[in-house]
């Protein structure tokens, strides 16, 4: 379920701003929605360029490579609409976490904050388990309204899931498990760019 903090922030962030803005970043030529190979769009949206920059690179470009404790999956991406936008949270396996929106708001970085890294490292042990379920994609658009679209970076490649948001919210979707870790990593990002970490979970 969405706690009423949760929908404060985003009706603060998609509507009237927040605490912590991204920094100023220059246009930048965004690759087909479709085909990450294709040639680049015009200048668009900010956030949006970044999001198709988590979900395009390599793991190489991000310096990460299999380990133990992640095998398969180095990153996981959360598209979820809400209210009129779609809200991007990402959590990489190294600790690096950011939130993104189809608007002009996002939070970048939260690294530097424990409750930051072990929210983003369990978000992305918590899809490991839907690895083999999730399909190889090369479609990076944005889903449904009341669908929440998954996409889980693998060393070998993206790889794809969604399930309905009512469904995730309630637990009774397998996947809810996965929501309910990016769930605890929007908290973690929330509470630093309000000035106040949130306390690191065992």
């Amino acid at each position: 379920m969405k706690s009423a903090a949760t929908l404060m922030f985003f009706a603060a962030m998609l509507g009237l701003g927040c605490g912590r803005t991204s920094p100023p970043t220059p246009p930048v030529a965004v690759a087909s929605n479709t085909d990450p190979t294709a040639a680049p769009r015009p200048p668009g949206n900010p956030m949006r360029a970044l999001r198709i920059e988590m979900l395009t690179k390599g793991p190489q470009e991000f310096d990460l490579a299999p380990s133990e404790r992640f095998p398969r999956i180095y990153g996981v991406v959360m598209d979820w609409p809400i209210d009129g936008q779609t809200v991007s949270v990402i959590g990489f396996c190294d600790g690096n976490a950011s939130l993104y929106t189809t608007g002009t708001f996002g939070i970048m970085g939260g690294v530097s904050h424990e409750s930051v890294r072990a929210a983003a490292q369990d978000l992305v042990r918590a899809a490991e388990p839907f690895h083999d379920v999730a399909q190889p994609t090369r479609d990076l658009s944005y889903p449904d309204p009341g669908t929440v679209r998954f996409y889980f970076l693998t060393f070998t490649g993206a790889r794809m899931i969604e399930a309905p948001e009512s469904k995730l919210s309630t637990g009774t979707e397998e996947l809810s498990s996965v929501w309910s870790e990016a769930q605890r990593l929007i908290t973690a990002l929330h509470k630093v760019s309000e000035g106040s970490p949130a306390p690191a979970q065992p």
